[in-house]
């Protein structure tokens, strides 16, 4: 079926549908807060917790190499797609009926329960995030992507600020294990009407090409025949740093400034605003800019929040500053780092592509878990050189990628 004008934007307004209502359900499973409070609350130890985000951001994100190949053989990812989505559904459902039923679960059996799901809910977000990258990749013209890209950010960043709260009334409003069985209920239904989009998209279909080869040979062939991958790869270990400091520089500010809940709120809040500003600057003039561009507004933004904050640390005003530049910074990488995977990537390869992207991004995977180490040992000084040292080394990656569009 020809990709035309019309089937492009159908498809356009049904990714916009699910991005729209995966960043409502996305409060409501954040792993960085309510998945481990979760755990804890029903009897998990530090190391359930350790092991069980391990699972969820590096276990999610390996897991995509072993899927790759199989999708990038499969003519139809849809159905792929949507089997990857329910499988998280599920997940989150099973969830919600563990708290429902916890007062008749024996407390160990709920904690192998709570693993066993969370698993689950992992491994399909692996599954389907490769099938969304082929499927955006080929199912949207390409002068129709970066205005797609931006507005994505755009909505993603209201949904996740208008779930935030909604997901803190719930949790304060309904006392363990109730609050969780809504959390994980709420969380499931808003994914579940996400997912309706997807029987919105017109799948345009390409001939496959059949690669037998195995998983690292199908990857190092990749890696081989196409050096614009490496220093994407390399671009996104480096200028992608900046995506795990945001974190630090709060913990800076609390050991500085002793911040409470209230000013903690208020950080979030102009961070989502820089995030909005950022989208909406880009939907407007996508067809001016180049990725090239936006790479290097990130990079001179990447490079400014971290200095601010470390500069005028004894001062609230700059970490205000620092979390709305730190907003900008994050929307222009994501939206441009997302755009430059499609362009390198072909028809026929790009499954194999997000498998490699996923798995290949391992510095901004494991520095939130060595931060702590270095800053304890070398202090936030020397912390904060060797990140912006890493985050200028992007140029060069930048200006090898040379993007085209």
């Amino acid at each position: 079926m020809e990709l035309t004008k019309s089937i492009s934007k159908r498809n356009y307004n049904a990714f916009l549908w699910h991005g729209g209502f995966l960043a409502i359900a996305s409060s409501f499973m954040d792993v960085d807060t309510i998945i481990p409070s979760m755990l804890i609350n029903a009897g998990g130890t530090s190391v359930h917790v350790g092991v069980l985000t391990a699972i969820l951001i590096g276990g999610s994100k390996l897991s995509q190499l072993f899927f790759a190949p199989y999708i990038n053989a499969k003519e139809k990812k849809r159905p792929l797609l949507i089997t990857g989505i329910y499988l998280r559904v599920m997940a989150l459902a099973a969830m919600a009926l563990i708290f429902f039923l916890y007062h008749i679960l024996p407390g160990g059996f709920i904690i192998g329960l709570i693993f066993l799901f969370m698993t689950s809910f992992s491994l399909g977000g692996a599954f389907a995030n490769i099938s969304y990258t082929d499927i955006l990749g080929k199912s949207i013209l390409d002068e129709m992507r970066k205005s797609f890209l931006s507005l994505r950010q755009i909505i993603t960043s209201a949904g996740m600020l208008v779930s935030a709260w909604l997901a803190g009334l719930v949790l304060r409003h309904y006392d363990y294990p109730v609050n969780y069985f809504a959390v994980f209920a709420i969380a499931a239904a808003t994914l579940g009407i996400a997912s309706l989009g997807f029987w919105r998209i017109v799948e345009h279909f390409v001939p496959v090409v059949k690669n037998y080869r195995g998983i690292w040979s199908s990857i190092s062939g990749e890696l081989k025949s196409n050096t614009r991958l490496i220093h994407y790869l390399l671009l996104t270990n480096t200028l992608g740093l900046g995506y795990a400091l945001l974190p630090f520089i709060l913990l800076l500010g609390k050991e500085n400034l002793g911040m409470n809940n209230d000013f903690v709120s208020k950080l979030l809040l102009v961070k989502m605003t820089g995030l909005i500003v950022a989208g909406v600057f880009i939907y407007f003039y996508s067809k001016k800019i180049k990725y090239n561009t936006i790479l290097i507004a990130s990079l001179v933004l990447g490079v400014l929040f971290p200095l601010t904050a470390w500069l005028f640390r004894e001062h609230e005003t700059a970490y205000f500053i620092s979390f709305f530049i730190g907003g900008l910074y994050g929307s222009l990488f994501a939206v441009s780092t997302s755009g430059i995977l499609l362009e390198i990537s072909t028809h026929t390869n790009r499954s194999i592509y997000a498998g490699i992207s996923g798995a290949g991004n391992i510095l901004p995977t494991l520095m939130p878990l060595l931060a702590g180490v270095v800053i304890a040992a070398v202090g936030y000084q020397s912390f904060f050189i060797a990140i912006l040292l890493f985050t200028l080394s992007s140029i060069y990656f930048i200006y090898r990628l040379n993007c085209l569009k």
